[in-house]
């Protein structure tokens, strides 16, 4: 079992390890190895983002475990996201989907959906709203195409045609650190800006 980091010097130097690596990488065209840093890094701010929101209890959650939030982001999540299966958000997909479902319903004024905790949804929505609502749910969109394409490549390289695996690879590569830092930004924003209320 691989150990998880345990404090904000870890993380630290993790990123820092892992983003020279990324930098080697590219210089030496191990464009593979750079995608799955990538991967990594936009997988872990998604994760931050709704740890940040009081989504999760902790980075290693795979579910919404919050007592005082949980219900009120099932809720928007049936609303606004899929609306027939329950959240496992163990995947990167999962998480986006939920960061998605929750803009869209934070960029609605008029929502008449009813939720539990009136002043964790309230002061959430505040807290998303400060946000450039439309242009994350943008990069969002990017990130689902970015991640189809990383996935195509990872489990199926060997049944792809090897022109077109490496047509433009260095370049979608670096498109999706670009979307990485974009999810970064996000969450750095949230942590300075937030204020949210868990009261019930």
């Amino acid at each position: 079992m691989v150990k998880a980091v345990t404090n904000n010097h870890e993380k630290y130097r993790t990123y820092k390890e892992h983003l020279t690596k990324y930098n080697l990488a590219m210089e030496n065209e191990f464009y593979f190895e750079a995608m799955i840093i990538i991967y990594a890094m936009m997988e872990d701010r998604l994760t931050s983002f709704l740890y940040h929101i009081d989504a999760i209890k902790s980075m290693e959650s795979i579910l919404l475990d919050v007592n005082q939030t949980k219900r009120t982001l099932k809720d928007i999540y049936r609303a606004y996201g899929t609306r027939y299966r329950d959240i496992d958000i163990e995947k990167i997909a999962d998480k986006r989907k939920l960061i998605e479902a929750l803009l869209k319903w934070a960029k609605r004024n008029n929502s008449i959906l009813v939720l539990n905790n009136k002043s964790y949804a309230d002061s959430l929505k505040e807290t998303l709203n400060s946000l450039d609502i439309d242009a994350f749910l943008e990069v969002l969109d990017e990130v689902k195409t970015w991640c189809v394409f990383r996935n195509n490549i990872i489990h199926a390289l060997m049944h792809k045609n090897i022109d077109s695996v490496y047509a433009n690879l260095k370049e979608k590569v670096e498109n999706g650190m670009k979307l990485a830092r974009y999810l970064d930004k996000q969450v750095q924003f949230i942590k300075r800006e937030n204020k949210i209320s868990l009261l019930g």
